[in-house]
């Protein structure tokens, strides 16, 4: 909506992408893509069936930090933490990951 001298008005709605673009939400919305990124590039580094029950939570720094449905795909995942390591190289996302820290917090289903 528009002013009499043609400006708008503060409470003109504001486009999502307009937001989004602003340089306090641009750094959230960079950094969402980025995981959601390497949360696509993880299953091919995990052993066969470990996909479905494992998803990136943060990169912070050096270390990737991924969500694990439980404590045997956990102990498992950290004896093979360093193939996994060495695997990520080809990735220009996590060629930076020297360490990975594991998270277990099953998967509740709703269904009943």
């Amino acid at each position: 909506m528009q002013t009499n001298n043609g400006s708008e008005s503060p409470s003109d709605p504001t486009l999502i992408n307009d937001l989004l673009r602003q340089s306090s939400f641009a750094s959230i919305v960079q950094k969402a893509q980025r995981l959601h990124k390497i949360d696509q590039i993880l299953p091919a580094l995990l052993p066969g069936g470990f996909a479905p029950h494992c998803h990136v939570m943060n990169l912070r720094e050096e270390t990737l930090v991924i969500k694990v449905d439980n404590s045997a795909i956990a102990t498992r995942l950290r004896y093979l933490e360093s193939k996994i390591i060495d695997q990520m190289q080809p990735f220009p996302e996590l060629q930076s990951v020297s360490r990975i820290q594991l998270h277990v917090r099953p998967t509740i289903s709703l269904e009943k």
